[in-house]
């Protein structure tokens, strides 16, 4: 108990607590305005197109001209009218899609590498790890603290998300069903756990921040899904998978990347169960880390 105290008071004492939950308020509402601005103008831009009748032949032949010079209007249609609200729940496809995106990640990545790493930099932990029983239950306290802030930075988000949407009163990005999200939300926060395990697991393993945070950074948001995509169009070719066949479906990224409205419980189910193994394996790990090495 008093580890986990002491723990909770550091992440209460911790400038890059606040920082990097207000950091990611602020530029939530800055995406968001943009966002407003961006598809009002595309919303005047089709008021203000002229209305032609044109037949059906018409459009397919212009469809392949299109096509054969490279445009893709079509497509890029689709995106701003699924944006505008096309789709059923656009308000809640949209509050997901900050999730999806990986813009919390990017902030809990941030704040687990300097919050686990910083008893190793600071040379404190020497203190209280030379106790071999603190060397077992430390990495599991840690990981509770994490996952009590990744809560806040979820709440915070929902918050700002919504408050915003109601200034702005802009349909596409109001929520009117919160029933649901809260699988998908769910979902996301297993998902994230799990990331946060494997910062926890490569900072205790390396006592560096910033292994940390070139991890947290890289993985979820370019090395991850390459990797992931390359490796899923070998397994199709090689063993005659579906052509829709994700690899990363099966991982914990597809937990966050791919968890929103409509998610069928199939995937739901793979991932909850692969982000809980990820997030064993990566406690063990951290854990028989710090028994192992010698503290800084």
């Amino acid at each position: 108990m008093h580890l986990l105290k002491m723990e909770f008071t550091r992440l209460f004492k911790q400038k890059s607590t606040y920082i990097i939950g207000g950091v990611l308020a602020i530029l939530l509402i800055f995406s968001l305005v943009m966002s407003f601005f961006m598809m009002r103008a595309f919303e005047k831009f089709l008021e203000d197109m002229p209305e032609t009748d044109v037949t059906q032949s018409e459009v397919l032949e212009e469809d392949d001209e299109n096509s054969d010079s490279g445009v893709y209007i079509e497509g890029d249609v689709n995106i701003m009218e699924d944006m505008l609200g096309a789709n059923e729940n656009p308000g809640e496809s949209q509050f997901l899609n900050k999730f999806q995106s990986m813009n919390v990640a990017l902030y809990l990545a941030i704040f687990a590498s300097i919050f686990f790493a910083a008893p190793y930099r600071h040379g404190f932990a020497k203190n209280f790890l030379d106790i071999k029983k603190n060397r077992k239950v430390y990495p599991f306290l840690q990981f509770l603290v994490g996952a009590f802030y990744l809560l806040i930075l979820m709440i915070l988000t929902c918050l700002v998300y919504t408050l915003t949407s109601l200034i702005l009163n802009y349909e596409p990005f109001l929520i009117k069903n919160f029933n649901l999200l809260w699988a998908p939300l769910g979902v996301q926060f297993v998902g994230h756990l799990a990331l946060m395990s494997l910062i926890l697991a490569l900072v205790s393993l390396t006592q560096s921040m910033g292994a940390g945070l070139l991890f947290g950074i890289i993985y979820p948001q370019m090395l991850g899904p390459v990797f992931y995509n390359l490796m899923g169009w070998a397994l199709i070719k090689v063993f005659k998978l579906k052509e829709d066949f994700q690899l990363i479906a099966y991982t914990s990224l597809g937990a966050i990347k791919l968890t929103g409205i409509g998610s069928d419980t199939k995937q739901i189910v793979t991932s909850l169960v692969v982000s809980v193994l990820v997030m064993i394996i990566s406690l063990v790990v951290s854990s028989l880390a710090l028994q192992i090495r010698d503290i800084k």
